[in-house]
């Protein structure tokens, strides 16, 4: 195995909390005036990002997934709220979380953890559960992003259970995609 790999820890919604969302998100002016709203297929809740790592710490990285996962139980989640943080170029549209928020913290503080112990670099930026919408682009009105916030803060999708974490893989492009490398189910006590 050579090379380097872009990673993330993450959960993936269902598809029944994502076409949830869906039809809330078609209706923002966001989803026609931004340069890059997310594809749906790429909809997912980072748990730590991980940058770029040489291929053959894949396993170690795969391991500490899983010690952080074997010590969560099943999380019971919701997609609500959201609104936008970031400036300029930066700047992003999310969904936040709803429901078991304090165990999804928990999940990302033992991932890190996890990815301490074994030398794995992460990105240490508090943590802040979302799930992106839409990346920086041309903008819109401020009269249309603030209808846009007041539809997502009042946001909230059907409950889900996340029973498992996965470690993604992430191809930039023209055509971006996230390629699973591993995945961990969650067996802790409740």
């Amino acid at each position: 195995m050579t090379g380097r790999r872009r990673l993330f820890a993450a959960l993936r919604p269902p598809v029944t909390a994502i076409t949830h969302l869906t039809e809330v998100v078609e209706e923002l002016h966001v989803a026609e005036a931004w340069r890059r709203v997310l594809r749906h297929d790429l909809w997912h809740v980072t748990v730590a990002y991980v940058g770029d790592l040489p291929a053959e710490r894949l396993p170690e990285a795969t391991g500490a997934m899983a010690e952080a996962a074997a010590e969560t139980p099943p999380l019971t989640l919701a997609l609500a709220g959201g609104g936008r943080f970031g400036r300029g170029r930066s700047n992003i549209v999310y969904t936040g979380l709803a429901a078991d928020v304090a165990g999804l913290t928990r999940l990302a503080e033992r991932t890190r953890t996890a990815f301490r112990a074994a030398g794995i670099p992460y990105d240490e930026r508090p943590y802040r559960p979302h799930l992106t919408l839409a990346g920086a682009g041309a903008g819109i009105g401020n009269a249309e992003s603030a209808e846009d916030l007041v539809r997502l803060r009042r946001y909230r999708g059907p409950d889900w259970t996340a029973d498992r974490i996965g470690l993604y893989h992430s191809h930039a492009g023209d055509t971006p995609h996230y390629e699973p490398v591993a995945e961990a189910p969650f067996t802790g006590a409740a």
